[in-house]
């Protein structure tokens, strides 16, 4: 692979590309050495990337949270917004149009040019 040559140490799972340290699935260069000994792919792939650590993942149920009216009241005081501060720069200058303001474009003006007209070539 773009004529150079990489090492690959099984035993640490690692290669010098460095892709297989970055992602925990063998690279291409891991994949031929792992080939060459005859053995499982999948026994070099990170236990991230197996079915146990998805089951283990998405195993435990989540339940939906319930609507507001049922959310338990408390005692403390509402939550406020934060106060409104001004960002620093220079302020707009053209207001923001509301959705319903609608630009109407001003009329193109007839072309001056006779229909026949060419324009003269370019000059370098």
């Amino acid at each position: 692979m773009y004529e150079r040559e990489f090492a690959v140490d099984l035993r640490a799972k690692t290669c010098s590309c460095r892709r297989w340290d970055l992602c925990g699935i063998p690279c291409l260069h891991a994949i031929y050495a792992i080939f060459q000994r005859n053995e499982d792919i999948e026994d070099y792939v990170d236990k991230l990337y197996k079915k146990e650590a998805y089951l283990k993942t998405y195993g435990p149920i989540i339940r939906p949270v319930p609507s507001i009216d049922q959310w338990p009241m408390s005692c403390l005081p509402a939550i406020k917004p934060p106060k409104l501060r001004i960002q620093p720069g220079r302020p707009r200058k053209v207001r923001t149009k509301e959705p319903g303001v609608v630009e109407i474009p001003a009329p193109v003006p007839p072309n001056p040019k006779p229909p026949n007209w060419k324009p003269q070539p370019a000059r370098l």
